[in-house]
C-alpha cells in the first residue's frame, strides 16, 4: 500500500508535524528526525529518502583531535531485542558520501554502518564504532550501487553486530562491537556528506523485527 509522499524539511516543520509524517514508516517504535536534513520523504511505509546538507558527518577521530555531530538521522528507541534492516541506495557525489544504518547513544558513543564512496571514489562498505574516539574500518567493495544492510542488537544489552547482504536473504557478519554507554540509545537511519555538496539516500524495504537473531553466522 502506497502513501502519498511526505515531504519533511529538517527544522522548517513543526515538530508534531514532523512526527506525523514520520510516523507513516511501518516502525514499531515512534521515530524523530535529528539535525537538520535537506530533504526527508516518505513515500511508502517502507520508504525513506533522507539528504544530508553539506559537510555534515558523525565522528571522532581516534586521536580526538576532531569531532563533529551534524549528519540528519531518523531514529527511533528500541525495547529489548531487534533486527534493523534495509536496503541503502546513496546518491554518491563527493568522497565520504555514504548511506547509514546507525545505533546511537549519544555524540560518543556511537557506531555507523555506511555504504560509502571511499576517498578513492570505489563504493565500500564501512564501519565507525565509537567509544570516546572512534574505530574505523574499511570493509568489501559494493560496486553494484546498493546493498542490505542488517543491525541486530538488544536495548538492555551492550553488543551489537552489522551484517550485509547482496540480495537480502543471505547475510554476511561484517563486525561485531560493543558500546560502553547504551542508557539513551537510539537506532535508525543516516546521511552523511562530510566533504562534499550534499548526499541523497534511498532506504527501501526497512522492516524492524522485534527478537534475537537464530544464528548469529547467519544473520537470520
Amino acid at each position: 500500500m502506497k502513501f502519498p509522499q511526505l515531504l519533511c524539511l529538517g527544522l522548517s516543520l513543526a515538530s508534531g508535524a514532523l512526527a506525523q509524517d514520520l510516523s507513516q514508516l511501518a516502525l514499531p517504535w515512534k521515530p524523530s528526525l535529528e539535525n537538520t536534513a535537506t530533504k526527508c520523504v516518505v513515500p511508502s511505509s517502507t520508504e525513506l529518502i533522507l539528504a544530508a546538507p553539506p559537510k555534515t558527518d558523525l565522528f571522532i577521530s581516534p586521536g580526538a583531535e576532531f569531532r563533529t555531530d551534524k549528519s540528519p538521522r531518523v531514529v527511533f528507541r528500541p525495547e529489548g531485542p531487534f533486527i534493523l534492516t534495509a536496503k541503502v541506495h546513496p546518491e554518491f557525489r563527493g568522497k565520504w558520501d555514504a548511506g547509514v544504518l546507525l545505533v546511537y547513544n549519544d555524540a560518543e558513543h556511537f557506531a555507523k554502518f555506511c555504504y560509502e564512496r571511499d576517498f578513492q571514489g570505489t563504493p565500500r562498505i564501512v564501519s565507525v564504532v565509537c567509544n570516546g574516539t572512534g574505530d574505523d574500518c574499511n570493509s568489501a567493495p559494493v560496486p553494484e550501487g546498493s546493498v542490505y544492510f542488517r543491525v541486530v542488537g538488544s536495548s538492555e544489552r551492550d553488543t551489537f553486530g552489522f551484517y550485509a547482504s547482496q540480495d537480502g536473504h543471505q547475510w554476511f557478519p561484517i563486525r561485531g562491537f560493543r558500546l560502553l554507554k547504551t542508557d539513551k540509545l537510539r537506532i535508525g537511519l543516516s546521511a552523511q556528506s562530510p566533504d562534499g555538496d550534499g548526499c541523497t539516500v534511498h532506504f527501501s524495504q526497512i522492516d524492524v523485527q522485534r527478537r534475537e537473531l537464530k544464528d548469529y553466522w547467519k544473520g537470520d
